[in-house]
């Protein structure tokens, strides 16, 4: 038997669905930037815990090279949290 990661989370009015890389708020598409996406899932991921900053810059930018600058970090976890 294979661990396949969960795919769907659901949260308040948000659906996440990880394979279609789709975020629904009460059943509506809410438009997010790639990286916002994978921040919030890397979040949602860890749903309960502490996420280091490093930790979710590995889980975000994983294996590029460029550096990412905190104003960069900050208008992406604005995007995430901004209520829609």
């Amino acid at each position: 038997m294979s661990m396949r990661p969960q795919r769907l989370y659901e949260f308040g009015p948000y659906w996440l669905d990880t394979a279609e890389q789709l975020l629904l708020r009460d059943g509506k598409p809410v438009p997010l930037t790639p990286k916002a996406f994978e921040t919030l899932v890397a979040l949602v991921q860890r749903s309960g815990h502490l996420v280091e900053k490093d930790e979710l810059m590995k889980a975000v930018v994983g294996s590029f090279r460029r550096r990412v600058e905190p104003d960069q970090q900050r208008v992406c976890a604005e995007k995430v949290a901004r209520p829609r």
